[in-house]
């Protein structure tokens, strides 16, 4: 895979943490669990992890022991979900969770190599039996580091530095204009040039500069998707949905809830795509999910379902290949 900035030496068996320790059969299912390339989208606390930790337990009603099963998790996340491992997987599973937090570009590449190698090997064992999943928790921030790491190796400095670089510039500029801008007649040519102070953060543009940023964002999923095809394991990426203006200081302007990060770029990978929804009622919270994309499991595209604490109705038809009933259409 391609790599830009620093070279990293990680001790891979030293640094790979087990879930329980972050919280103190040989049948025709097995072949149910394999090809799915899922991503599950929701805000924050809407139930993304709950939801695909949730298949362990699944997993011990079929039978599976735990040394049958393996999951691996790239977590870009820096909300932390370190409790809900112990409240959602069964306590003899737990060994079996691999987690590692990333921080940026280069650790997310290495270990998605090191944690690939290491499901395509425990599948290798026993193809009949053996079952593995890869997560990558939160691909919007992941998408935040391929910027950061494109700042940091074309500009030599951080984001954070490149944005106060350019606001000084821009304060300086504001003030060499206005006043030129006093001395102009023509107005409409005195308010072109106050204009001229808003500069892209990146001087090469910004076309130029995504084109960059979005390959090096885009290739660490291309490379988990054929790594899982070959491999023969299963690749979940959750991502957050949020609430954002739109049309900001326009008469147009509304708020809508959108999926950050660059679905455009990467959803075409996946053959099954569920948002998450939480809205809290009299009752408790009511979660629902909706389908939006269904290549794998027979489950109609476009409709909302309502869904337990476990997921279970949804998780049978990933495990059993059962067909859902429609819900209602969103």
């Amino acid at each position: 895979m391609p790599k830009m900035g620093k070279e990293l030496e990680i001790n891979f068996e030293e640094e790979d943490e087990i879930a329980s320790e972050i919280v103190p059969i040989v049948n025709d299912n097995i072949k149910k669990f394999r090809g799915y390339y899922m991503k599950i989208e929701g805000e924050s606390d809407a139930g993304k992890t709950h939801l695909y930790l949730s298949i362990f337990g699944k997993l011990k009603s079929m039978g599976y022991k735990p040394e049958e099963v393996m999951m691996c998790i790239i977590d870009c996340d820096i909300e932390g979900q370190e409790d809900i491992f112990g409240k959602v997987v069964p306590p003899e599973y737990l060994p079996r969770i691999r987690r590692k937090i990333v921080t940026d570009v280069e650790e997310a590449y290495a270990w998605a190599e090191w944690y690939s190698t290491k499901l395509t090997s425990f599948i290798s064992e026993n193809p009949d039996r053996h079952v593995g999943f890869l997560v990558v928790e939160n691909e919007w921030s992941y998408y935040q580091f391929t910027i950061e790491q494109y700042s940091t190796v074309s500009h030599g400095m951080p984001m954070r530095e490149l944005l106060a670089q350019q606001q000084r510039k821009a304060i300086e500029l504001t003030e060499k204009n206005r006043e030129k801008a006093k001395k102009m007649v023509d107005p409409n040519k005195a308010k072109q040039l106050m204009r001229q102070v808003f500069k892209p953060v990146f001087e090469e543009g910004r076309r130029d500069a995504f084109k960059t940023i979005n390959r090096n964002y885009s290739d660490l999923f291309r490379y988990l998707k054929l790594s899982a095809r070959n491999g023969g394991f299963n690749l979940i990426v959750t991502t957050l949905r949020k609430e954002t203006t739109v049309d900001w200081g326009k008469e147009t302007e509304h708020k809508e809830i959108k999926t950050l990060g660059r679905p455009d770029l990467i959803d075409f990978i996946f053959n099954v795509i569920l948002r998450l929804d939480a809205k809290n009622s009299k009752e408790g919270k009511v979660r629902t999910v909706f389908v939006q994309k269904s290549r794998k499991i027979d489950i109609p595209e476009g409709y909302v379902y309502p869904v337990g604490n476990g997921f279970e109705d949804l998780f049978k038809a990933f495990a059993e290949d059962k067909k859902i009933k429609a819900g209602e259409k969103e």
